[in-house]
């Protein structure tokens, strides 16, 4: 069972970052040249952002997004959140716990738990201003509820 942080989350986190570095509002154009993000799949992301008020959006000339919040308070979650993804390690839909296709559990269903919520905790524990200082190393990762990292 594999879980990817989709392309949709990728851009989201990475216009976020561009707002919080420029600090001013900036156009879909802009950003997306920064990112190499196609305008049209920006202009998707930055209305979710928006509507979860994530980010405020302004009309004219010098118009354009600018984040809504302090960056110390926006974690990578938030993000996800607006963006509709969350992170999955398990097949079981929140119901019924439903790993195996009948109402039962899967024998590892409490390993795949913790790690889906460790997962969250961290990424919520990770905030723009964290990225943009540079505070978020692999070595906080590792230190982070019994994640190991080894290099293959």
């Amino acid at each position: 069972m594999a879980t990817r942080i989709t392309t949709k989350t990728q851009y989201a986190v990475a216009a976020m970052l561009e707002l919080a570095q420029s600090g001013e509002s900036s156009s879909i154009a802009v950003i997306s040249s920064k990112q190499s993000i196609n305008p049209e799949y920006m202009s998707i992301i930055l209305s979710e952002l928006k509507r979860k008020n994530l980010v405020l959006s302004t009309r004219g000339p010098k118009g354009g997004y600018k984040i809504a919040h302090p960056i110390d308070t926006i974690a990578i979650s938030d993000i996800m959140d607006a963006v509709g993804e969350k992170i999955k390690v398990t097949r079981c839909d929140g119901k019924d716990n439903n790993c195996t296709g009948s109402n039962k559990k899967c024998s590892a269903h409490n390993m795949w738990q913790k790690l889906e919520d460790n997962i969250g905790s961290y990424l919520s524990s990770v905030t723009l201003n964290d990225i943009l200082k540079a505070e978020v190393s692999l070595d906080e990762l590792t230190k982070c509820n019994h994640f190991s990292i080894r290099s293959i």
